[in-house]
């Protein structure tokens, strides 16, 4: 069993999901869920929505992860917890070839830790994309951390 930490629809029906292990007891399911399995408890999960299928696991992160944040040319943010307190920042071409390959009869699961991690600003609550109000293709990232707000550029 597990809960979802954080959950981000990406795009074409797949979203990026994050979860915690919790005890081994088991819990109800609704007869109506599709059952998925979740090789690590710390990685960023891409799931086809479309065909009910794992299709990636993002892993760069040794702790769960805490944030997602879809960025606007394509990229993905991660935020792991307190003992892993880092950023990770994942390659759109990596996302790219995970979303392209749709074929439902292809059980591979690719895993990647091919990922940047950004030195700044460590564990954070939450992350989100700041654009750029004169409508450039610019934009911040303001990371929440206790009682401060940074703004990445």
């Amino acid at each position: 069993p597990c809960d979802i930490d954080c959950m981000e629809p990406l795009h074409d029906d797949f979203l990026a999901v994050s979860i915690s292990r919790k005890s081994n007891e088991e819990m109800p399911v609704p007869s109506s869920a599709v059952k998925l399995q979740m090789p690590v408890a710390r990685g960023v999960y891409i799931v086809d929505t479309k065909n009910a299928s794992m299709r990636a696991v993002l892993d760069g992160h040794r702790d769960r992860v805490t944030c997602i944040c879809p960025l606007p040319d394509g990229r993905l943010l991660t935020a792991g917890g307190k003992f892993d307190a880092t950023v990770q920042l994942w390659y759109s071409e990596t996302l790219t070839k995970v979303t392209n390959s749709r074929d439902e009869n292809d059980d591979e699961i690719m895993i990647s830790s091919e990922s940047k991690q950004m030195k700044k600003p460590g564990y954070v609550f939450d992350l989100k994309v700041l654009p750029d109000n004169n409508g450039s293709a610019v934009y911040a990232i303001a990371a929440a951390r206790y009682n401060t707000i940074n703004i990445l550029i």
